[in-house]
């Protein structure tokens, strides 16, 4: 049977794309390997690297990132796959930028004598930057899990998040380039069946000390899922409670202003008789200052935060963790003497800064409104 022109034709075009295909998974392979040979301090594994032409996307699948030089061999990260596409909708803004996408993250932090691993002294904005051959307009993580290691003690204790699922948006500052806190993040967690975490931040990332302002809260957790470290540090144990909380923190022009406030419900603790207290940790003051007011049906305290940060991005991050858990450990030691306040003058005020943010944020809002307005009347006219 004779061969057509047209079979030839379809022949030639499939030869081309398989061979452009192959040259280019072979070229992101490369890519891929050559921005994880830099990352400091740890060893990065990806088992396979698959291109998806249809959708402008490539797949890093079962990639595994470990610390160097720790006894341990939990991970800091697996990800089931590590998936970089084009930003489809931000092309309706005329902008070629990426998604990355974590499917089924195992992300481990782990306190140790000789092992801590908390993915500390890499840049790994950067490194995902590297990554992506576009600028990084969005990351998503869906179906993930953090887990806490504490390796002190015998048995090893453990605080995991479920379920965890988010997503940070606009870092590209492609849509509502006008406000004061362009992009955002959001991110939904539990750490058991009733427990709820969620957390949104809003942010201006381009600024080398971003302004942001984040609310989190955690709430219904049962505090009996702590009692490894309570037993441990305090030698308390919690035989029935319920505690949630909550946080406020604005961060502009590197002053930080903000509060924390958690609520006690049906508590009661026992002492355990069991080790030794260590009241360099965190559990130790937390678990007797809950001892010292378990006889209250319901308590709650609100502690403000202020105080202001030095560092450039990316480093701002690290140091406003710092910052936020050495206030976090004092709100407990200090109301610990102090005593706590009635419930019904607990409240859920904005900082000082969240308002002026806010109130930048709508007179840029009122700008540019007026803007379209004086655009649709010239408009108006010139028709």
């Amino acid at each position: 049977m004779k061969i057509t022109r047209s079979i030839w034709v379809v022949a030639a075009l499939a030869v081309i794309l398989i061979g452009a295909r192959l040259l280019l998974l072979r070229y992101l392979t490369r890519h891929v390997n050559n921005a994880l040979a830099g990352v400091q301090g740890y060893t990065c594994k990806v088992d396979d690297v698959d291109l998806y032409l249809y959708r402008g996307a490539f797949q890093l699948q079962d990639v595994q990132i470990n610390k160097t030089g720790v006894q341990s061999d939990i991970p800091l990260l697996y990800a089931s796959a590590i998936d970089i596409s084009i930003d489809w909708n931000a092309l309706l803004d005329e902008a070629f930028v990426s998604d990355i996408t974590f499917e089924r993250v195992r992300l481990n932090f782990i306190e140790g004598e000789k092992s801590d691993q908390y993915g500390t002294g890499v840049d790994w904005a950067m490194v995902l930057k590297e990554l992506s051959p576009l600028s990084v307009n969005r990351v998503v993580i869906v179906d993930s899990k953090f887990t806490y290691y504490d390796l002190n003690v015998e048995s090893r204790h453990e605080l995991a998040f479920y379920n965890w699922n988010g997503a940070i948006e606009n870092l590209c500052q492609i849509a509502d380039s006008t406000s004061a806190l362009p992009s955002m993040a959001y991110f939904t967690a539990s750490s058991s069946d009733s427990s709820v975490l969620n957390m949104k931040m809003k942010f201006n990332a381009h600024k080398a000390v971003p302004d942001l302002d984040i609310t989190f809260a955690f709430e219904n957790i049962d505090l009996q899922i702590l009692n490894g470290f309570f037993k441990t540090y305090s030698q308390k144990t919690v035989e029935h409670g319920k505690l949630d909380l909550y946080t406020n923190l604005a961060l502009l022009d590197g002053k930080v202003e903000g509060y924390i406030k958690y609520e006690a419900t049906h508590l009661k603790m026992t002492d355990s008789n069991d080790g030794k207290p260590d009241a360099s940790k965190a559990w130790q003051a937390i678990g007797v200052f809950l001892a010292s007011n378990q006889d209250k049906e319901k308590f709650a305290t609100r502690v403000p935060l202020a105080g202001t940060l030095q560092e450039s991005h990316p480093a701002i991050w690290a140091e406003l963790w710092q910052f936020y858990s050495k206030e976090f450990l004092k709100a407990f030691e200090q109301r610990k003497r102090e005593g706590t306040i009635k419930l019904n003058t607990v409240t859920n005020e904005d900082t000082a800064l969240t308002r002026k943010m806010e109130k930048q944020l709508k007179k840029e809002q009122r700008k540019e409104r007026r803007k379209k307005k004086r655009e649709e009347r010239k408009k108006q006219k010139d028709s």
